[in-house]
């Protein structure tokens, strides 16, 4: 995981609730967020996050689930707030045309971007839209899902891109790939804690959080969850070598290379 240590800004930005932002009249902000894209494994991220702050500040299990996301004022002295969020409240109702994310909010904070392969992505998004949902959301085949104007991939990519061009509002933004977190999540636990303000992380509690998050491959690949069910349904999901050819070139072209999806597959 690379790490991009950014100017602060000189700038005080107030940060309204606009677009999914943060009230600083009635919440204490975030210290720290984590941002990506719906599809992109923020769920995981999330369970990952929590697991390791209730062992960083030897919590009980009445503590699991309640660390990440939440403002209460009863928590340990020192403990970093953490938000992790796709900050897209009207996913379902903006098109790309219509979206336009507001990143005032970044102003002063660490900021963790999550991406995931885009093929990956839109597959979610069309397992959740068009399978899960009851009744569904989106009707139509994956191919015509990726071109679609409020599921498809010009607002993914639209997403990042803007995200990259507002970075130097952050004090830290570091991207992060779900695929690196998979196949070395003690790795990036570990770097992860460090931009949280614990530099020295046991090896214990790096192993214990990684084991109770089951975020490894071998963990996904034992307890399927909604992520590994998309892979289950083939015939439904298969993604004709044009679309996946589609994908490719346009994240080629307008994804910043930083993200490492160049070679997306």
């Amino acid at each position: 995981m690379r790490v991009l240590m950014l100017r602060k800004s000189k700038k005080k930005i107030e940060s309204g609730n606009g677009g999914g932002g943060f009230d600083q009249t009635r919440n204490p902000v975030p210290e720290i967020i984590v941002l990506g894209y719906p599809g992109t494994g923020l769920i995981r991220v999330k369970n990952l996050l929590n697991r390791a702050l209730s062992l960083w500040f030897e919590l009980g299990s009445e503590w699991d689930d309640k660390l990440i996301n939440s403002y209460s004022g009863d928590f340990p002295v020192g403990m970093p707030r953490i938000e992790v969020t796709s900050n897209m409240p009207d996913f379902l109702f903006q098109d790309f045309h219509r979206f336009e994310p507001d990143h005032r909010w970044f102003s002063g904070r660490k900021v963790l971007v999550l991406t995931r392969d885009p093929v990956e992505v839109m597959k979610n998004i069309f397992l959740r839209y068009s399978l899960i949902e009851s009744p569904p959301l989106f009707h139509g085949t994956p191919g015509e899902l990726v071109r679609d104007p409020i599921f498809g991939l010009d607002k993914y990519l639209k997403f990042y891109r803007r995200c990259y061009e507002d970075r130097h509002l952050c004090e830290d933004w570091v991207p992060l790939r779900f695929e690196d977190l998979v196949q070395n999540p003690e790795f990036i636990l570990r770097n992860t804690l460090k931009i949280c303000g614990n530099p020295y992380p046991s090896q214990e509690l790096v192993e214990r959080a990684v084991a109770l998050a089951g975020v490894s491959q071998e963990a996904l690949d034992e307890n399927p969850s909604d992520e590994i069910l998309i892979n289950m349904k083939e015939h439904v999901l298969r993604f004709t070598p044009v679309v996946k050819s589609y994908i490719r070139n346009r994240v080629q072209r307008e994804m910043p290379a930083i993200y490492g999806y160049l070679k997306a597959r």
